[in-house]
């Protein structure tokens, strides 16, 4: 019912997925910093150049958000499976959830900064 049963092969198809979006992202933002010297902090408040001393943070972190992160895929996914649905319609229903409160804290912070000169959050590092 919860859609939480998963194959070894595709568990390893998982994580070789993972490790390419990474490695492709990075990849990206150095090629971007080393042509054009760029610092994309000012357009969204988690993207910088990977730093080697970060990977002391990941093993800290990374217990915590994997509690997180798969707490909520099965959150979203048991309440997204409805019986006849296709399921492109919802994986599209899933997706968009999970990334409207995000978008929305986006579109705060940039409004306010548009018409006041000053990001809405101020603590925490997102200034």
């Amino acid at each position: 019912m919860w859609g939480a049963r998963i194959g070894l092969v595709e568990l390893a198809r998982t994580g070789v997925l993972a490790f390419v979006l990474f490695l492709g992202y990075y990849g990206l933002l150095f090629a971007v910093y080393a042509l054009f010297h760029v610092d994309y902090r000012f357009l969204f408040m988690g993207v910088r150049v990977f730093q080697p001393e970060m990977l002391v943070l990941l093993g800290m972190y990374a217990p915590f958000l994997l509690v997180f992160f798969l707490s909520n895929s099965l959150r979203v996914n048991g309440a997204m499976r409805v019986e006849g649905e296709p399921e492109w319609k919802s994986l599209l229903v899933a997706g968009l959830a999970n990334s409207a409160g995000l978008l929305l804290i986006v579109i705060v912070q940039y409004v306010t900064f548009a018409l006041t000169g000053r990001v809405y959050w101020t603590e925490g590092g997102s200034t």
